[in-house]
């Protein structure tokens, strides 16, 4: 990866951090990425490359509120249960997004 790439938060699970890159600039699995967190620096640590791009990461930190800024792109599925929770199904991410009543 080249020094100064940017990627976009896409997923938060407690610590668990997923992280999309552009093509080609994957971090390297065990290096460092720094995210502006609130205007603070919090550090995310590569543990796997999980395809379309994502690298898994693990933060070094507090993540509350990060993953307010995530997007989707292809919404197939919308569920909210008995608590107030949301679960959007984004098919093209493959993924099942839980949102809680905090916004989370």
């Amino acid at each position: 990866m080249a020094r100064g790439s940017k990627g976009k938060v896409v997923q938060v699970l407690g610590t668990v951090v997923d992280v999309e890159f552009p093509p080609d600039e994957l971090p390297t699995i065990l290096n460092s990425i720094e995210v502006d967190h609130d205007g603070e620096k919090l550090v995310l640590e590569v543990a796997q490359h999980i395809g379309n791009r994502w690298t898994r990461c693990i933060a070094m930190g507090a993540t509350d509120g990060l993953a307010l800024n995530a997007t989707f792109r292809h919404i197939t599925g919308l569920d909210i249960d008995n608590n107030g929770n949301v679960y959007v199904v984004d098919k093209d991410d493959n993924i099942l997004r839980k949102i809680d009543i905090d916004g989370n």
